[in-house]
């Protein structure tokens, strides 16, 4: 097998679970959609959008195309798709497109611009032109290496502090807290094609803040290529080494899986 440029979404299916990104990247097996998953792109569709123009799109409208698309690709109807969340008074069908379309996509919108205006931070410009030519922090596409392997990213906001210092800020629409070795993978891929980051933080827009901004200075390039080549060997190889456990319940291809609990 040929050498591949890796994500950091491709790297954190094959290191949770080898035969998941098997079945999603090589074998392409139709996967479980998730309506949250595909809310979540038309919100960040959505941020781009005020973070440019300065005002909002049409939400429903956004929200209601961003469906229609993913129905005509994949070929599976809205009401064969996963509905996120639980059953409560205020949620009697979970989170289905009418409570994303007028109750939980206008809040998250409410909260992200009053995020905007009161961080503290603002959009770094006059950065080297990225592979779609900007040069704002929106957006941001960047390719670079760790260690012996091509990596790709698309950063959702590059900011600026009040004292001038530049970071990266990963817009999360889910309710679960994260930690991963994405925000250190920014950072590097930043400093690699010449923006001086040194921070990395990630916004939750249920909540509508972010978190403390973190320096993760034990992460190093080679800590990260460590990562990312052994995953590249391994893949090189081909093992796709299963790992079964509490997460093959939300897995989205599990439908295909002979290892599945």
């Amino acid at each position: 097998m040929t050498a591949k440029r890796w994500s950091f979404s491709a790297l954190q299916d094959y290191t949770t679970c080898a035969h998941k990104y098997y079945l999603r990247r090589v074998k392409n097996v139709g996967q479980e959609i998730n309506l949250g998953a595909v809310a979540g792109k038309a919100f960040h569709e959505a941020t781009e959008y005020f973070d440019l123009a300065g005002e909002w799109p049409d939400w429903g409208e956004l929200l209601v195309n961003a469906v229609e698309v993913e129905e005509f690709e994949s070929r599976v109807p809205l009401s064969k798709w996963r509905i996120s969340g639980r059953k409560t008074s205020i949620t009697p069908n979970k989170e289905d497109l009418e409570y994303w379309q007028t109750v939980l996509g206008p809040s998250m919108m409410e909260k992200y611009e009053h995020w905007t205006y009161t961080n503290g931070m603002s959009i770094a410009s006059d950065l080297p032109q990225d592979a779609n030519g900007r040069t704002r922090g929106i957006e941001y596409q960047v390719s670079y290496r760790i260690g012996s392997v091509e990596v790709l990213s698309y950063i959702d906001r590059i900011m600026q502090d009040a004292d001038g210092n530049i970071g990266t800020v990963d817009i999360k629409t889910g309710a679960r807290k994260q930690r991963t070795a994405q925000l250190p993978t920014y950072i590097l891929g930043l400093q690699k094609v010449g923006v001086p980051a040194t921070w990395g933080s990630l916004y939750y827009a249920r909540k509508g803040e972010h978190e403390k901004p973190r320096f993760f200075t034990a992460w190093n390039e080679n800590r990260l290529s460590y990562l990312y080549e052994q995953a590249e060997a391994m893949r090189a190889q081909g093992f796709y080494l299963p790992s079964p456990s509490e997460d093959c319940s939300w897995c989205s291809v599990r439908d295909h899986c002979d290892f599945k609990l």
